[in-house]
């Protein structure tokens, strides 16, 4: 479940917020088109679902820390959506 809350995170950041439900259809299946990442792969979208993954995985295996694994979809969405918006509007924007 954790990893469909990382996953979720990405496509709520990426379609709702930084493209705000816009998009181009057929620029979706163009090798070279809007959407097309290094060698095909969005190196920000996998960085924030790994990291949204990885946080509350920590709950797990340390006690103490139990409630980030009980929040674990909640908080692994926030935390990769948050990621990838940062990531995007910093790091890796090709405006």
């Amino acid at each position: 479940m954790l990893g469909l809350g990382s996953i979720a995170g990405v496509m709520i950041a990426n379609y709702w917020i930084l493209h705000k439900t816009e998009i181009s259809l057929g620029d979706l299946f163009l090798p070279k088109g809007r959407y097309w990442y290094s060698s095909g792969y969005s190196i920000s979208a996998l960085l924030s679902m790994s990291i949204g993954f990885l946080v509350p995985v920590i709950g797990f295996f340390v006690s103490s820390l139990s409630f980030l694994y009980d929040y674990g979809w909640y908080l692994s969405l926030f935390i990769s959506m948050v990621l990838y918006l940062v990531m995007n509007k910093t790091i890796f924007s090709n405006k």
